[in-house]
């Protein structure tokens, strides 16, 4: 058997990235509840989990909606 051949090699496995601008954003608000926020983004709780861990990246649309969403939070939370 090949020596340079691992067991890891055989699954497409992205390495973490936590260096990201939505794990920075979430960062900033640990209070934040990310199956909330989700929610409140209108996307599945498993793929923002991925945004914030470097896993997958958004699209520049996708990045615009998770501000907005921080946005609009901060405004309603003000309101209150």
């Amino acid at each position: 058997m090949d020596e340079d051949v691992h067991l890891s090699s055989f699954y497409d496995v992205v390495e973490p990235n936590p260096d990201n601008e939505v794990a920075r954003i979430f960062g900033r608000f640990p209070q934040i509840n990310v199956s909330e926020m989700a929610k409140y983004i209108g996307i599945n709780k498993s793929l923002l989990a991925k945004y914030i861990y470097g896993i997958k990246k958004p699209s520049s649309k996708r990045m615009l909606e998770i501000k907005q969403a921080f946005h609009q939070m901060g405004e309603e939370l003000i309101a209150i």
